[in-house]
Protein backbone atom coordinates (compact mmCIF):
# COMPACT_ATOMS: atom_id res chain seq x y z
CA UNK A 1 0.00 0.00 0.00
CA UNK A 2 1.02 3.46 -1.16
CA UNK A 3 2.11 6.11 1.70
CA UNK A 4 -0.05 9.29 0.83
CA UNK A 5 2.76 11.44 0.81
CA UNK A 6 4.14 9.19 -2.48
CA UNK A 7 3.29 10.80 -5.38
CA UNK A 8 2.38 8.61 -8.06
CA UNK A 9 1.75 11.33 -10.70
CA UNK A 10 2.47 15.01 -11.09
CA UNK A 11 0.70 18.65 -11.68
CA UNK A 12 1.96 22.08 -12.32
CA UNK A 13 1.32 25.12 -10.04
CA UNK A 14 2.50 28.09 -11.25
CA UNK A 15 4.84 28.47 -14.49
CA UNK A 16 6.18 32.36 -15.23
CA UNK A 17 7.16 33.23 -18.56
CA UNK A 18 9.56 36.57 -19.57
CA UNK A 19 9.68 38.18 -22.84
CA UNK A 20 12.86 38.27 -25.65
CA UNK A 21 13.56 40.89 -28.09
CA UNK A 22 14.85 39.73 -31.57
CA UNK A 23 18.07 39.83 -30.31
CA UNK A 24 17.20 37.38 -27.79
CA UNK A 25 17.67 39.37 -25.01
CA UNK A 26 15.48 39.32 -21.84
CA UNK A 27 13.08 42.10 -21.92
CA UNK A 28 13.15 44.53 -18.61
CA UNK A 29 11.33 47.31 -17.11
CA UNK A 30 13.22 50.58 -16.82
CA UNK A 31 14.82 49.39 -13.67
CA UNK A 32 16.37 46.26 -15.36
CA UNK A 33 14.64 43.83 -13.78
CA UNK A 34 12.81 41.00 -15.97
CA UNK A 35 9.18 41.80 -16.86
CA UNK A 36 7.46 38.43 -15.86
CA UNK A 37 4.30 36.92 -17.23
CA UNK A 38 1.29 34.31 -16.28
CA UNK A 39 -0.98 32.79 -18.36
CA UNK A 40 -4.33 34.63 -17.29
CA UNK A 41 -6.93 33.08 -15.09
CA UNK A 42 -9.26 30.87 -17.30
CA UNK A 43 -6.93 30.84 -20.13
CA UNK A 44 -6.77 27.11 -20.79
CA UNK A 45 -3.34 26.46 -22.80
CA UNK A 46 -3.55 22.87 -24.03
CA UNK A 47 0.09 22.28 -24.61
CA UNK A 48 0.92 22.59 -21.07
CA UNK A 49 -1.58 20.22 -20.05
CA UNK A 50 1.14 17.68 -21.29
CA UNK A 51 4.02 19.28 -19.52
CA UNK A 52 4.31 16.74 -16.78
CA UNK A 53 3.18 13.94 -18.84
CA UNK A 54 5.78 11.40 -18.91
CA UNK A 55 7.74 12.68 -15.25
CA UNK A 56 8.49 10.20 -13.20
CA UNK A 57 9.40 10.61 -8.85
CA UNK A 58 12.68 9.82 -9.60
CA UNK A 59 13.22 12.86 -12.02
CA UNK A 60 12.60 15.17 -9.36
CA UNK A 61 13.72 16.03 -5.77
CA UNK A 62 11.98 17.30 -3.11
CA UNK A 63 12.18 21.40 -2.77
CA UNK A 64 13.53 22.32 0.43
Amino acid sequence: MKKQYEATHFAVEDIIFYGMNEDNDIVCDEDGNAIKYRIKDGVRFKPLEYLTEDLQPEDLEVMK
